[in-house]
């Protein structure tokens, strides 16, 4: 796992269905606001209608008869759609902070299996790090008590030391992949927000 594909979950998320459920309510919603709204304003009605008689009959009927008709309202007082306005407006406002809840859930729970992904390998690099450096040691004192500038103690503490940082080296590199297998899991149960 690399930083490019920790970047391509992250493009994955922005496009999680559950996202994408959510915007599309808070679409849906806002149309209704909008409906609601419409429903507050004036209306003007044009109708146009045009006949015409077929076959022959009395000379006042050949002619094409047109009908025009006009309807103006201004609705006041209408309670009715001041309260689906209202009530558009509150499920819109909500349906956001659902979609900003989920958005920052997701975010937060991947973020946070990153970000211990990114602290365990660091710290699987120091203990392998601290592992050589106690190999080191081990080799050096080993090199002294040859010449016999050293104890036995000495040595055998040394060798102690180094078998605990494979101890630790082996530790820190099984953290390294259970954050790892945290960060897969949690990508992978994303759906279930």
């Amino acid at each position: 796992m690399n930083q490019t594909y920790i970047q391509q979950l992250r493009t994955a998320l922005r496009q999680h269905p559950v996202i994408q459920a959510r915007a599309a309510g808070v679409a849906s919603l806002t149309n209704e606001q909008r409906l609601a709204k419409n429903q507050l304003l004036p209306t003007l009605d044009m109708k146009a209608a045009v006949a015409q008689d077929f076959g022959s009959g009395p000379v006042n009927l050949e002619d094409t008869e047109t009908k025009v008709a006009l309807q103006f309202s201004y609705p006041l007082g209408n309670r009715k759609a001041k309260a689906k306005l209202s009530k558009a407006d509150a499920e819109l406002a909500a349906s956001k902070l659902e979609l900003n809840l989920a958005e920052q859930k997701l975010r937060q729970e991947f973020e946070q299996a990153v970000v211990q992904w990114e602290q365990s390998q660091r710290v699987a690099q120091l203990q392998q790090q601290n592992t050589k450096v106690k190999e080191e040691l081990s080799w050096l004192e080993q090199q002294r008590f040859e010449k016999g500038d050293s104890d036995l103690f000495k040595l055998n503490a040394r060798a102690s030391q180094v078998m605990n940082a494979r101890l630790k080296n082996v530790e820190a590199v099984i953290n390294a992949m259970y954050a790892e297998l945290s960060l897969h899991w949690v990508a992978a149960r994303l759906g279930e927000v």
